[in-house]
């Protein structure tokens, strides 16, 4: 929950989580949960949230984006640097969701791994730029099979979501977490190159048997 980030510096923060019932009660008598400022369970969250969705097409959906570009990126940098960079990515989207968000917003719980999944998208685009990406596009009911560079595709990828950012549509309102989105795949593009420094080795190249 964004609001508790605050308590990391202020050991007075309190946060009153309301809870709802059915029938709901009337708002000055509805019940809250008190969440103390202990800053070990707020620094859990960060991590833990990487790993709870909403349902199972969140999951999915995800796990998609992950398995698209997350294997490359992985055989590049290894096991460890490429959970380095998973884990800060998602930890960093977190931040930069908590930053941009209106106050209204403060009390929604955000979870999933998209922050995290859009910072592999971002190393993927400094590292991978010429890779081919195969897309399918549905007209009516035909599929149609398209190829383009990695460079084209995240770059509108990314462009839809910092523009969905700046319009506002934040968690309340489209139930994405659309600057976790952009945070991360700056940061992910920001950190590729130091840690492909960390493990140098020759340059995979990229084929993509994948569908986007």
């Amino acid at each position: 929950m964004p609001a508790r980030v605050e308590q990391l510096w202020n050991p007075n923060k309190i946060v009153a989580v309301p809870l709802h019932f059915a029938p709901r009660p009337l708002p000055q008598l509805e019940p809250v949960h008190l969440l103390p400022p202990i800053r070990s369970q707020v620094v859990a969250t960060f991590f833990s949230t990487m790993f709870l969705h909403a349902g199972w097409l969140h999951l999915i959906g995800n796990m998609w984006f992950l398995w698209l570009f997350g294997n490359n990126i992985e055989d590049r940098l290894g096991h460890v640097l490429f959970m380095v960079l998973y884990v800060v990515g998602g930890v960093v989207a977190s931040l930069a969701h908590w930053a941009m968000i209106p106050a209204d917003a403060m009390y929604t719980p955000v979870i999933g791994a998209s922050g995290a999944v859009a910072a592999v998208m971002g190393a993927y685009i400094v590292t991978f730029p010429r890779a081919w990406i195969r897309c399918v596009f549905v007209l009516i009911v035909f599929p149609i099979i398209v190829e383009l560079p990695a460079m084209i595709v995240l770059g509108l990828w990314f462009g839809g979501q910092l523009l969905d950012a700046l319009a506002g549509e934040h968690v309340l309102t489209g139930g994405v977490a659309w600057w976790a989105h952009v945070g991360g795949f700056l940061v992910g593009m920001g950190l590729m190159p130091m840690l492909k420094a960390i493990a140098p080795r020759d340059e995979p190249v990229a084929r993509y048997e994948s569908v986007w």
